[in-house]
């Protein structure tokens, strides 16, 4: 990274929830420091993760962002204060007066209106391989106001362009999710238990495919115990207890939920295999966690996993919503485990190679040198 001015980006996430393109946005924001002035615009609502960036002293701007949601009051809060929020994003984006303003996500629509109302070069991120229709509608009418994108991996890239085929015309990337190492990195070797010890990591909802997880650990029986680790948030709870309600029904005895944690780093080198169910994503940062974690890595063709684990060596990938698919994968993966194949080098160096945090914030940065250069 070189010693030209500093560029000033304004990063706006209307997501006030957690999850990983929050904690994208701020390990960028951290690594860069020495390099970018980084401002990030969150709700006032997401106290824990602006007080995260005071500790980390990233600069911020707190404002009353209100999430999109399907709930009928929540979505009378957002019409209602639109007009607002958007005014005092444009407020905001002219007193700072950023290079770039950094949106994130198809349905967070404010900051790029924003972005095109003040004439700032504006670069939409998108971080996911679904939306709903209704969604997709606005998102097509919505992102004529991005001049620039950044794709978290090709099936992303390929989602909104087939969205929107203008988008081809923009100055693009194709940025990976970042992984801290040092937090995760492995320093004992890997072996087979009996019975093989399984992880999952992620927020509770249907797009991680939990329904089929339970399944392949009522099919794989007393020779797996399965944990999950995440939290469930409200809008989720039903879903939540439609799981549990099968998991009863099922008599499903070798699955535990264990909830939110922020210890991942350690607790991941207590297991043997992360399995991946999704039926949705687009750079999984949990898989890329487990990964430098010295994890095998048993996933659904979701996102670029299966080019990265075909590359790497370092799993299998299994095709989506398959409990039978997901079960016979485990017994592949513990065969291979017993004659010393996914040793934990391939996985720790299929994640220093492609999702090291230094090296995606040097892909974001060069992106954002062009950017400025081009627009100067």
């Amino acid at each position: 990274m070189g010693e030209s001015a500093r560029i000033k980006v304004l990063n706006i996430t209307e997501e006030g929830r957690g999850g990983g393109g929050m904690r994208r946005i701020r390990l960028i924001a951290r690594e860069l420091q020495p390099y970018l002035d980084t401002i990030v615009v969150a709700p006032k609502s997401a106290t824990q993760y602006l007080s995260d960036l005071r500790s980390d002293h990233i600069q911020y701007a707190a404002l009353p962002l209100r999430p999109l949601t399907k709930h009928p009051f929540g979505l009378l809060q957002y019409l209602v204060y639109f007009i607002s929020e958007v005014r005092s994003l444009i407020k905001l984006i002219r007193l700072e007066n950023p290079d770039i303003v950094h949106v994130n996500g198809s349905w967070q629509i404010k900051g790029s209106i924003a972005a095109k109302a003040t004439k700032k070069p504006c670069i939409w991120h998108m971080n996911d391989t679904y939306q709903p229709r209704v969604i997709e509608k606005i998102f097509r009418m919505m992102s004529k106001n991005a001049t620039h994108m950044i794709y978290a991996s090709e099936a992303a890239q390929k989602y909104y362009t087939d969205i929107n085929p203008a988008l081809t015309n923009l100055s693009s990337r194709i940025i990976q999710a970042p992984v801290m190492l040092d937090n995760f990195l492995r320093k004992d070797e890997s072996t087979a238990q009996s019975p093989l010890r399984i992880i999952n990591v992620g927020y509770i909802n249907i797009h991680k495919g939990l329904k089929y997880l339970l399944e392949m650990a009522y099919l794989l029986g007393d020779q797996v115990t399965v944990h999950h680790f995440g939290p469930v948030l409200d809008s989720q709870k039903t879903y939540y207890q439609s799981l549990l309600d099968l998991q009863q029904r099922l008599g499903i005895n070798n699955f535990t939920w264990h909830g939110y944690n922020s210890n991942l780093g350690q607790i991941l080198h207590k297991y043997d295999l992360y399995v991946c169910s999704s039926i949705r994503e687009a750079s999984p940062m949990a898989v890329w966690e487990a990964m430098a974690a010295g994890l095998p890595i048993l996933s659904t063709e979701v996102g670029d996993v299966r080019r990265i684990i075909d590359r790497y060596k370092c799993g299998l990938t299994v095709t989506a919503a398959d409990s039978k698919a997901l079960a016979q994968g485990v017994e592949k993966i513990r065969a291979g485990l017993r004659q010393g194949a996914y040793h934990p080098t391939l996985s720790i160096t299929t994640a220093k190679e492609q999702f090291d945090v230094a090296s995606i914030a040097n892909q974001y940065f060069d992106f954002l040198t062009e950017i400025c250069e081009t627009t100067a």
